[in-house]
């Protein structure tokens, strides 16, 4: 059977670098995988997922207006096998439906590897589909800096956590920080939390 696959974890997991790696297996055995990363994020170039351990492939560009089950029925071959989506929380609702019918439809496995969660820990919209949609949920582990496992991450600016901001921000510098829960809501809602003790009033 084949299945719509989420590989979810947090920033800085390597969870690009794991893609590369399962499509590489694929290829040995002479099969065809089709690779995809979004537009947004263009620091590597443009067409290439790159993981941080320096591993790196050719890859087709998808925005919000991309159809991928149009465009994967008109090039995949008798030996395509897989399709591999790097940065899937920037799916839409409609693509992740589309990558469904890639499966059902094309009879192909879909594995999408992306973020379940933004900074401020809400669901980015590709993950919230993916998650209600997918045939298998694989989360992929990664450490806080406690030692404990990490599914969340800060956005940290000069020094300060970020409570407000736009949910998607491309940069070149460090600034997404990836933390287990305890240590998320620690330093997400304990100012807020001081602040409501503060100006509670007494009953």
């Amino acid at each position: 059977m084949h299945s719509l696959t989420f590989w979810y974890a947090a920033m800085n997991t390597g969870k690009s670098a794991k893609l590369l790696q399962y499509a590489h297996g694929y290829q040995r055995q002479g099969k065809h995988v089709l690779l995809f990363t979004t537009r947004l994020d263009d620091r590597f170039g443009e067409g290439e997922i790159v993981s941080r351990t320096g591993l790196k492939k050719d890859a087709f560009c998808y925005n919000k207006t991309f159809d991928f089950f149009k465009f994967i029925q008109e090039r995949k071959t008798h030996n395509t096998i897989s399709v591999f989506v790097d940065e899937a929380q920037f799916l839409s609702r409609a693509q992740v439906r589309q990558l469904a019918l890639v499966v059902d439809v094309c009879g192909l496995d879909v594995h999408c590897y992306g973020l379940r969660t933004d900074f401020q820990g809400n669901l980015f919209e590709g993950s919230q589909y993916l998650l209600a949609w997918a045939d298998q949920l694989e989360s992929i582990p990664g450490v806080c800096f406690c030692g404990a496992p990490c599914s969340m991450h800060l956005r940290v600016i000069d020094g300060a956590v970020m409570h407000d901001g736009p949910q998607v921000l491309i940069a070149d510098t460090n600034i997404h920080h990836t933390v287990c829960r305890k240590h998320f809501m620690e330093e997400k809602f304990m100012e807020e939390d001081t602040r409501i003790a503060v100006n509670a009033k007494p009953d």
